[in-house]
């Protein structure tokens, strides 16, 4: 597995614009939610094609929302929800520092979001 230390090294060198996609293209699709959102934050960019797997994790949706996409990551809110901690640094970083949401307003959302996850669960 790529590491973060590897990826690091590598987009620190001057041709990391040509490394980074060569990068993406080797690992596609490997399903690893931590490789995906590696990538996407060394390269500075989203990776659209990576949200889904991003997204089933509270720690890489939250981290993709306030490092890469800098604002909300609406496919991730499910998963982040499931995380008291996450929840709350999303809440607090993102929807309300980010994205100047109300925090009232946030916290209803987020609240509604583990809730419909968690009906989801139920019916699985």
């Amino acid at each position: 597995m790529i590491t973060y230390e590897i990826l690091e090294k590598l987009a620190q060198c001057k041709y990391a614009n040509k490394i980074i996609p060569l990068i993406k293209d080797a690992v596609w699709p490997t399903e690893n939610p931590e490789t995906y959102y590696l990538i996407a934050k060394l390269s500075g960019k989203p990776w659209p094609e990576a949200e889904d797997t991003i997204a089933r994790t509270e720690k890489y949706s939250y981290y993709y929302a306030k490092y890469v996409l800098k604002g909300r990551f609406e496919k991730g809110e499910a998963a982040i929800s499931r995380s008291p901690s996450h929840t709350g640094a999303y809440v607090s970083w993102v929807l309300t520092d980010m994205c100047g949401m109300d925090k009232d307003t946030a916290w209803k959302m987020m609240l509604e979001k583990e809730k419909a996850a968690l009906a989801l669960n139920r019916n699985t």
